[in-house]
C-alpha cells in the first residue's frame, strides 16, 4: 500500500487528518518541514519556544540545520514521495523553493492537493475591495507573487481543495475549486453548552494578533457595556497557551469572541463551535451562502460587538440554543470521518491508487 503524504502543521489539522486516514485503514502520515512548525524554535528568535505543540508524525529537518543541510533533506523528501506516494496533499506552502517539487511531482504522476491556510493564497488588494473591515494596507508585490504561485502551481497540476474565502482569490487560474473543510477530532474537545441559569455568562478572547482581530473594538464594547451595569465577567487570555490549553479555557466559557476584521473562520473558531459554544466571528457578506446554510457563527463586525454583546448577555436561552447548533454544525461538516471521506473520493478522482 502507498502513503498519503500530508504535508503542512496549519493548527494541527494535517495530523488530525492523517491519523483519520490511518484509523480507517489508509497508510498516511502527516510530515512537517522543521520542527519549528510544530511548536519548536521560533524564527524570529531561537531562543524561544512556540508552545503550540502540535501533533506530527514527522519532520524533514532539524530547525538549527544549515541551509544546505536542509535543501539536502528536502530533497530526499521529495525522492520518499515519488517512490512511496500514491498522493500528496499540501496544508499551505510546498517542500522546496518556488515551488520546484511540484514540476517533479507533474512529472512522476503523482496527484497533488493544495488546502490554504490562513492567509496563505490571499491576494490583499482584492480582499480590501471585498472587506470594509480588512486589517492589512495594499502590498501590490506580494500581490503579485502569489498571483505567480497561483498560475505555477495551476500549470504544474496542482489541485485546490479550500475554503470560500481562498476560493475567491484561487478561482481564476483553476478550472475547479474544491471544497475542503478543516477535520476535527471530538476525542480532545469538551462539549459544554452554556448554562440558561448562569446570570454572569463568561466571554472569552484568545487573540493571536489584537490587531488583526479587532480586539480593541471588543474591549471597548465590554467597557461600554460594564458602564451600563451588565452582569457578565469578560476574559481576555495572551495567545502563549497550548492547543491543549486553549481548548480547555474555551470549554469553561458561554461565549467565545474570535475576531472581527478578517472575514472567514479559523481552527479556533470551529473548536469553539465544537465545545458548543456560541462564537462571534466576522464572515464577509459576499462568502455567507457559500458556506452550509445552518452556519451557526454570531457574524460579528466591529460596527455590531456592542449589540451582538448585549444580546447574547441578556439572553440565556438563545446562548444555549447557537451553542446547540454550533456543535451540530461541526458535527456534520468538520467530523474527521466526514472530511476523509469526502478527501478520499478527491484522491481517486484525481487518480490516487489509493
Amino acid at each position: 500500500m502507498k502513503t498519503i503524504y500530508h504535508f503542512g502543521s496549519l493548527a494541527g489539522w494535517p495530523y488530525t487528518l492523517a491519523k483519520g486516514f490511518r484509523d480507517k485503514g489508509y497508510d498516511s502520515i502527516n510530515v512537517l518541514p522543521s520542527n519549528n512548525d510544530a511548536g519548536g524554535v521560533t524564527k524570529s528568535r531561537k531562543d524561544k519556544k512556540s508552545n503550540r505543540q502540535l501533533p506530527y508524525d514527522k519532520v524533514i529537518y532539524n530547525i538549527n540545520d544549515s541551509k544546505i543541510k536542509k535543501l539536502l533533506k528536502s530533497f530526499l523528501f521529495v525522492f520518499e514521495v515519488m517512490k512511496k506516494g500514491s498522493v500528496i496533499h499540501y496544508h499551505g506552502g510546498s517542500i522546496l523553493p518556488r515551488d520546484l517539487d511540484t514540476y517533479v511531482f507533474k512529472l512522476f504522476k503523482i496527484p497533488m492537493v493544495k488546502s490554504w491556510g490562513g492567509g496563505d493564497a490571499r491576494i490583499i488588494s482584492e480582499a480590501a475591495n471585498l472587506n470594509p473591515y480588512f486589517y492589512r494596507y495594499e502590498e501590490p508585490l506580494k500581490d503579485k507573487r502569489i498571483r505567480a504561485m497561483l498560475k505555477r502551481l495551476s500549470e504544474n497540476g496542482v489541485k485546490i481543495a479550500t475554503d470560500p474565502e481562498m476560493a475567491t482569490y484561487s478561482r481564476p487560474y483553476f478550472e475547479e475549486i474544491y471544497t475542503f473543510r478543516a477535520p476535527m477530532s471530538f476525542d480532545t474537545i469538551k462539549c459544554i453548552y452554556p448554562d440558561v441559569n448562569n446570570k454572569k455568562p463568561v466571554f472569552l478572547h484568545i487573540p493571536t494578533h489584537q490587531f488583526v482581530k479587532g480586539t480593541v473594538h471588543i474591549k471597548n464594547a465590554f467597557t461600554k457595556l460594564e458602564k451600563e451595569g451588565l452582569e457578565f465577567e469578560f476574559k481576555f487570555l495572551e495567545p502563549n497557551l497550548t492547543q491543549e490549553q486553549v481548548r480547555d479555557e474555551i470549554s469553561k466559557c458561554d461565549v467565545y469572541v474570535d475576531e472581527l476584521r478578517v472575514g472567514s473562520y479559523g481552527v479556533t473558531a470551529m473548536e469553539a463551535l465544537a465545545s458548543g459554544k456560541p462564537t462571534m466571528t466576522f464572515i464577509r457578506e459576499d462568502l455567507v451562502d457559500k458556506f452550509p446554510s445552518e452556519l451557526p457563527f454570531v457574524n460579528t463586525n466591529p460596527d455590531t460587538i456592542y449589540n451582538n454583546l448585549k444580546d447574547l448577555i441578556i439572553n440565556p436561552d438563545k446562548r444555549y440554543e447557537i451553542g446547540k447548533k454550533s456543535r451540530e454544525y461541526v458535527e456534520n461538516y468538520h467530523d474527521v470521518d466526514v472530511v476523509v471521506d469526502d478527501m478520499i473520493k478527491l484522491y481517486r478522482e484525481l487518480g490516487a491508487k489509493i
